[in-house]
């Protein structure tokens, strides 16, 4: 069990672990401290994503707001 408040969730590529692709995600619990997790499909990788981000109360600035740029 870990206390998720403070934690950030760091979306990773797929990997070949024993001949099978897996999705992984880590959860970094500190700045020294981290655990990686695997989904054995793509759905339930999205799924353990946008779950664990509403649970720390992850938010994107781009969320929130539209980044635009202005000519120079």
């Amino acid at each position: 069990m870990h206390n998720l408040v403070g934690c950030f969730v760091k979306e990773e590529a797929e990997e070949q672990v024993e001949s099978q692709t897996m999705f992984p995600f880590v959860i970094m619990l500190s700045a020294t401290k981290s655990k990686k997790y695997y989904a054995q499909t793509k759905e339930d990788y999205k799924m353990w994503i946008s779950v664990i981000k509403g649970i720390i109360g992850y938010a994107n600035l781009l969320d929130f707001y539209e980044l635009k740029v202005i000519g120079i």
